[in-house]
């Protein structure tokens, strides 16, 4: 069971944590959209080669449109990438004491925490209770 967030500075951890967790699997996606282009122009080249003409244009089609995914994945990922920034502005002024700044935020032990947290949602999506994020 869940718990709700009760101080502004657990809301934020939890904006934080979904917003890391937005940007990795951004990154995954990009990565795998690469590994599709780079494939597609890999069959392509070799399609026109052997000189068969039909698969080869469709591959290649099929190459310009991953592209065009991949691009639109990317401008998905920089905006993914301004959110996390608002959300560790938001978390450092929310949970921080007076007069520590970003590096006294990133030496917190639940800092760490919620960051391998939220890359270990991605792999696993498996996260049990809301007090691993709180704590």
């Amino acid at each position: 069971m869940i718990e709700e967030p009760v101080t502004p500075c657990d809301f934020a951890k939890l904006h934080y944590f979904d917003a890391r967790r937005l940007l990795n699997l951004w990154s995954i996606l990009i990565y795998f959209f690469g590994v599709a282009v780079v494939l597609f122009l890999g069959a392509a080249i070799l399609l026109f080669i052997r000189a068969t003409w039909l698969p080869s244009a469709l591959t290649t089609l099929g190459s310009i449109v991953s592209g065009v995914g991949i691009a639109w994945v990317a401008n998905q990922r920089a905006t993914a990438v301004v959110e996390e920034r608002d959300a560790f502005r938001r978390l450092k002024k929310e949970c921080s004491s007076p007069g520590m700044g970003f590096v006294g935020i990133e030496q917190q032990p639940w800092f760490s925490e919620l960051r391998s947290l939220a890359w270990k949602s991605v792999v696993r999506r498996s996260i049990q209770t809301g007090n691993d994020i709180k704590s």
